[in-house]
């Protein structure tokens, strides 16, 4: 059953709101003065006991003064005329009847520029909104709706709703657009070939040695075209590309952020390649490693023009195209249809790799690497359970699942949990059990 919060006390909420409203008319207050010309007001000490949700939220973020003020006065022009006529008064137009940042700037005594920047508390959490318009500083600017309600003590209890707030970030550029993935994992569970382990190490040398060899040796003074790079990791799934992904990241020292296609790929004219242009232009800024994960479906050939859709969608393949071809850092992308990546870009990629299935010894050396030491267990036969034709991937899944069959019995990992975990795994793949197996 889903537990569900309980709301806040009654009298909780009605202090919180008598709060609220006297901690809006307090900011207000400071922009009637500025209008009438009576000089700017000493900052005011907002608060009650026990404190209202406005003062948690800027104490938790730690707030400035100018910053909690303007939170409250573009509350403020959401729920009170008054504070809407003010605005509009100062802006000398009625239908700029909220706060904008010139107005802010111009009224509190202790202001600051920084307020508003991306990365500041209003809006890293989302708590103010820009809206659109020439101008930074002449835009409207407008409460969240979650938080105005909070304040209003609305929305359940008050300890649930201000830790969800303050943990909220604002998705906009890369991380509208990617998932950053998490890099705590063991890069000796990558198993391959050492020819692929090879290619792997390269691609993190051109990394590195990226603006010895560009800059220092002169090769982007030559030609800026083919300085992008691109890597192209093809094979079956579980074989390793991400993992690989991931174990390069590590290796770089940088973060790595998996691209969500779905939300990259727009059905409106101009809006995909938009996007891509913000996921790489936030890449290079940060220095991060893009992974598109089953790029075929981005990346795909180019049709014969029948209609405008495919003229369009050929479009978007050939600023894909150009774009990768300058982009300065690194772009992974996997696939395990390479045959469907048009042609144009298998020639643009500096390294494609080809992660095959795991032979027996491989497979033997999987088994030992995604057992934890600290999980208990009777004697393993590693090398009958090399015997099943697994990837990677699904040995880590067969791993977990026995661990879990085990925990549950209060008892160690034993061959009868990982063969049963093998061969629910087996059957979920559609895959026959090894001759000596059935039974």
């Amino acid at each position: 059953m889903t537990a569900a919060f309980a709301p806040a006390p009654a009298a909780w909420r009605a202090a919180n709101q008598a709060a609220f409203v006297a901690a809006v008319t307090e900011a207000r207050g400071m922009l009637a003065m500025a209008l009438a010309g009576e000089g700017l007001a000493e900052v005011p000490i907002l608060g009650s006991d026990p404190p209202p949700v406005h003062a948690q939220l800027a104490a938790g973020a730690g707030l400035t003064a100018f910053e909690h003020w303007l939170l409250l006065l573009c509350a403020g022009a959401e729920v009170d005329a008054d504070t809407r006529a003010l605005c509009a008064a100062w802006h000398g137009d009625p239908a700029r009847d909220r706060p904008s940042l010139a107005l802010a700037l111009a009224c509190h005594p202790e202001p600051h520029w920084s307020a508003l920047t991306p990365h500041a508390p209003l809006r890293r959490h989302d708590w103010l909104r820009l809206d659109e318009g020439p101008g930074l500083t002449q835009r409207m600017l407008s409460v969240d709706e979650e938080l105005l309600h909070a304040c209003l003590g609305e929305g359940g209890a008050p300890e649930a709703i201000v830790a969800r707030l303050l943990h909220r970030r604002r998705r906009d550029g890369l991380d509208a657009l990617a998932q950053r993935i998490d890099l705590r994992g063991d890069g000796d569970a990558l198993v391959l070939p050492e020819q692929q382990c090879d290619m792997l190490a390269q691609v993190a040398g051109h990394v590195r040695h990226r603006d010895q060899v560009l800059g220092d040796w002169g090769f982007a003074a030559r030609s800026r075209r083919g300085l992008g790079l691109s890597v192209l990791f093809t094979g079956p799934s579980g074989t390793g590309k991400t993992l690989a992904s991931e174990t390069i990241a590590r290796e770089l020292g940088y973060p790595l952020y998996r691209v969500d296609l779905a939300a990259l790929v727009s059905k409106y004219i101009g809006e995909t390649e938009k996007n891509l242009e913000t996921v790489l232009d936030a890449a290079e800024r940060e220095q991060v490693v893009l992974l598109f994960d089953e790029a075929d479906a981005l990346f795909g050939r180019r049709s014969a023009v029948r209609d405008s859709h495919d003229r369009y969608a050929n479009q978007e393949v050939s600023f894909l195209l150009q774009r990768l071809e300058s982009f300065s850092g690194l772009a992974i992308l996997t696939s395990n249809l390479p045959e469907a990546i048009d042609p144009a870009f298998m020639r643009r990629f500096r390294f494609v790799i080809a992660f095959p299935f795991p032979d027996q010894a491989q497979r033997e050396a999987i088994w030992a690497s995604v057992l934890p030491p600290a999980m208990p267990r009777e004697p393993l036969d590693l090398a009958r359970l090399a015997r099943f034709l697994l990837a990677g991937g699904s040995i880590r899944t067969v791993a977990l699942n026995a661990a879990f069959r085990a925990a549950a019995e209060g008892v160690p990992v034993g061959m009868p949990h990982l063969l049963a975990a093998v061969h629910a795994e087996l059957v979920k793949l559609g895959q026959p059990l090894p001759p000596g197996e059935r039974g």
